[in-house]
């Protein structure tokens, strides 16, 4: 079992990957359903999907190989872009519904949304630079 620095951090990315993933599907599904589930089906969905989506432009959980997937390339190569698209993308849809509720992103505004989707990209980032420092003051062997 290869219990190197870098294996142990690709692992817990991979990890958080999977759980997002799963957390993506249930609140997609609860929408779908027209599943009113409180809190969970308000926000849950607005701090999952820039999480999840944070980690797989910038391929976290998977660091070894390198993506020919564009949006990686450009979005994915350094953290305050990823984080910064991600998250002024997502107020662009918020905004959206404000002045098209019935656009191309339906919905119905709210500044709480804009809340979750900070949390959504703001968590992963944190750790992402943590990680990042710890990486640039650990001796090279």
């Amino acid at each position: 079992m290869d219990t190197t620095p870098e294996r142990r951090r690709s692992r817990g990315w991979t990890i958080a990957f999977w759980l997002l993933t799963g957390l993506f599907v249930t609140t997609a599904y609860t929408t779908m359903a027209n599943i009113r589930a409180g809190w969970f089906t308000s926000y849950a969905a607005d701090v999952v999907v820039p999480a999840f989506m944070y980690i797989g432009l910038r391929e976290l959980h998977r660091p070894t190989r390198r993506s020919r997937w564009f949006l990686s390339r450009w979005f994915g190569s350094v953290p305050e872009i990823t984080a910064g698209v991600l998250f002024f993308g997502s107020v662009a849809t918020e905004i959206s519904q404000h002045y098209w509720p019935k656009g191309f992103f339906p919905g119905v505004f709210d500044p709480w949304d804009i809340a979750a989707y900070f949390a959504g990209v703001v968590i992963p980032y944190a750790f992402d630079r943590l990680e990042m420092a710890a990486r640039s003051s650990s001796p090279q062997a």
